[in-house]
């Protein structure tokens, strides 16, 4: 038997993406945070955590954009696949940034991020599709 008991009624439990590389194709697993996150401090923007070889990176997806690496020099360095980290956040920005304001599930982004897409411009359409539609069954 599992028992919850809610503290506040502002405070709810969402589940961490943890998204393996497999799924994604990428040399590093990537665990997504979301809004509302139950925690001590409450995040106001999309972070991730990238792992590889046993070094695991803090990533912060900015609102205007940016994208920072909170770690340390030493740790970035340690941690191989840094720049295709961060390019794999830019360019899958807009579907991470909805999984975090819970536009898609867990299981669509996952759909969303394994795909190969040859412009921004289709990844959008995808993600459009998805928060209208879903997945379509079998997929």
């Amino acid at each position: 038997m599992i028992k919850i008991d809610l503290v506040d009624d502002d405070r709810y439990f969402f589940e961490h993406a943890n998204i393996q590389a497999r799924d994604i194709k990428q040399p590093f697993d990537i665990w997504v945070d979301e809004i509302g996150k139950d925690r001590n401090v409450k995040h106001k923007e999309p972070r991730f955590k990238v792992k590889a070889n046993n070094v695991e990176l803090d990533i912060i997806l900015h609102n205007n954009g940016d994208i920072e690496t909170v770690n340390d020099k030493r740790d970035i360095k340690k941690f191989k696949y840094h720049r295709e980290a961060v390019e794999f956040i830019d360019k899958f920005k807009e579907p991470l940034r909805a999984h975090w304001n819970h536009d898609v599930t867990t299981y669509e982004l996952i759909k969303i991020l394994r795909k190969t897409y040859k412009t921004d411009a289709e990844i959008l359409d995808v993600l459009t599709d998805v928060i209208n539609n879903g997945i379509p069954e079998g997929q």
